[in-house]
C-alpha cells in the first residue's frame, strides 16, 4: 500500500457510510448502521448512507438529523446490487469531499477498496460474519482488514477472532475495541426501579429463537423453579427463528402455558416498556448450533442491564466483558443448565440481592455503552481533537 492510501481524513466533515443493511430493514446490522450514522450527525459531522433494502430506491432525509442522507440503491440479485452499489458510490463520491468511509462490514470496505484508496476507511467487525468467511473470499476479506485506517472491534473477544482471521498478516491501521451503545438510553435513563417485592416477578428473554440463543434451557430452568412453587412468576419471550415452534411445543409440554408467553416479533416502541417491566433478564446462550459462530457483542444484554435489569448472561463472547459476575449480572457456562437454575433461583428468592444488581448494572451500562463514544476515535482529525 502506498502512503497515499492511508492519509489521515482531510479536514472535511462529511463522512460517508457504507451498509449492507439500513432501517426500514430490521436486524442487528442495520440497527447498528443507524446508531452510528446518528452518532455522527450528533458530532457535528455531514453523513451520507449508501444501502441496499428492498424499498424504492433513492434519496431520503433522516426524521431526526438534516444532516443524514440515504441513498437505497434497490434491490436485486447478489451482482446485480452490488453493481447497483458500485455505481452509486461512484456518483456520490464524484459529488462530495469524505473525510472518511466507514464501512459497517468488512463486505463493504471491498467497496471501498476499490473506488477509494485515497480516504481512509473505518471497518467494524462483529465477529460472525469473520468467522463464516468462504475460503474463496478469505484473501479478499483480509485485504479489507488489513488496510484499514482504523477497524472497530465490538469486543475483546470479536477483536482475537479478527486477529486469528488475518493470520500472518500484520494489520496497518489502528485496532481498537469499540463497545457498542444502547438502543434506549434516554428511556433506560428516566426508567423508574422496578418494586423490591413484586406481586409477579417478571422475566424476559428477547432473541432470535435459534439453537445458540439457548432458550429451551431458560424454559427449563424457569419450569423448574416453577414446580418448586416460591413465588408468583411470568416468563415473556420475544423474537422469533427457527426454533419457535420447537420451544412452543416444550413450553406445552412443561406445562408453562400459563406462565410463558411467546410474543414473537415486537416492534422497537414497545421493546422499552418491556425492559421497564423486566425483574430478570435472561440470555444464557453457548457457542453451538450455528457452525462457526459465536455472540460478539449482546446489545440486549447491554440495553436489559441499562433499565436496571438482573441478568442471567452466557459466559461465551463478547457479553462476558459486558457483566462484572456477582456484581451487575450472573455469567453462566450455558451448557451447565444446573448453574443457570441456580444464578435465576437466586435472583428469585433475594429481593435485595436482584435490585442490588440491577441498580449496578445500569450505572454500568449507561456509563460504558454510548454511541457518541463507539464513534470517537474516527473524529479526531476531523474535529480537531488529538
Amino acid at each position: 500500500m502506498t502512503s497515499s492510501e492511508h492519509n489521515q481524513p482531510a479536514p472535511s466533515r462529511k463522512v460517508l457510510l457504507l451498509a449492507k443493511r439500513f432501517p426500514p430493514l430490521a436486524g442487528g446490522i442495520a440497527q447498528y448502521s443507524h446508531q452510528v450514522a446518528r452518532a455522527y450527525a450528533r458530532h457535528g459531522l455531514d453523513v451520507v448512507v449508501v444501502t441496499q433494502s428492498q424499498s424504492d430506491p433513492g434519496w431520503s432525509d433522516d426524521v431526526e438529523f438534516n444532516t443524514l442522507r440515504v441513498l437505497n440503491v434497490g434491490s436485486g440479485s447478489q451482482l446485480v446490487a452490488f453493481a447497483k452499489f458500485m455505481m452509486a458510490v461512484i456518483r456520490v463520491n464524484r459529488g462530495e469531499k469524505f473525510s472518511f468511509v466507514h464501512a459497517t462490514t468488512w463486505k463493504m470496505g471491498i467497496v471501498a477498496r476499490l473506488l477509494m484508496r485515497q480516504i481512509p476507511l473505518v471497518v467494524t467487525v462483529h465477529g460472525r460474519e469473520v468467522l463464516n468467511t468462504s475460503r474463496l473470499l478469505t484473501p479478499v476479506m483480509r485485504n479489507v482488514l488489513k488496510h484499514a485506517w482504523l477497524l472497530f472491534a465490538v469486543s475483546s473477544a470479536t477483536l482475537a477472532v479478527t486477529r486469528d482471521a488475518l493470520g500472518t498478516q500484520l494489520p496497518l491501521g489502528n485496532w481498537l475495541v469499540r463497545y457498542n451503545g444502547l438502543t434506549f438510553p434516554q428511556e433506560a435513563a428516566e426508567a423508574q426501579p422496578r418494586p423490591l417485592r413484586p406481586e409477579r416477578l417478571e422475566l424476559l428473554s428477547l432473541s432470535r429463537l435459534v439453537p445458540r440463543k439457548n432458550i429451551g434451557a431458560s424454559l427449563r430452568a424457569f419450569a423448574a423453579l416453577r414446580d418448586q412453587e416460591l413465588r408468583p412468576m411470568r416468563l415473556r419471550i420475544v423474537g422469533d427463528g427457527s426454533d419457535r415452534a420447537a420451544l412452543q411445543a416444550e413450553a406445552a409440554a412443561l406445562g408453562l402455558d400459563d406462565s410463558v408467553e411467546f410474543l414473537g416479533y415486537v416492534d422497537d416502541d414497545e421493546v422499552p416498556r418491556l425492559y421497564e417491566a423486566t425483574d430478570i433478564f435472561l440470555h444464557p446462550h453457548t457457542h453451538l448450533g450455528e457452525g462457526n459462530d459465536f455472540e460478539g457483542f449482546g446489545i440486549s444484554i447491554a440495553d436489559a442491564m441499562s433499565f436496571g435489569c438482573a441478568s442471567v448472561v452466557g459466559q461465551a463472547g463478547g457479553p462476558a466483558e459486558l457483566i462484572t459476575d456477582g456484581i451487575d449480572g450472573r455469567l453462566v457456562d450455558g451448557l451447565d443448565e444446573a448453574a443457570i437454575l441456580a444464578a435465576i433461583r437466586k435472583y428469585v428468592v433475594d429481593d435485595a440481592e436482584r435490585a442490588s444488581v440491577g441498580s449496578a448494572a445500569k450505572k454500568s451500562a449507561l456509563e460504558r455503552f454510548s454511541w457518541d463514544l463507539h464513534v470517537e476515535p474516527a473524529l479526531g482529525p476531523v474535529t480537531g481533537a488529538r
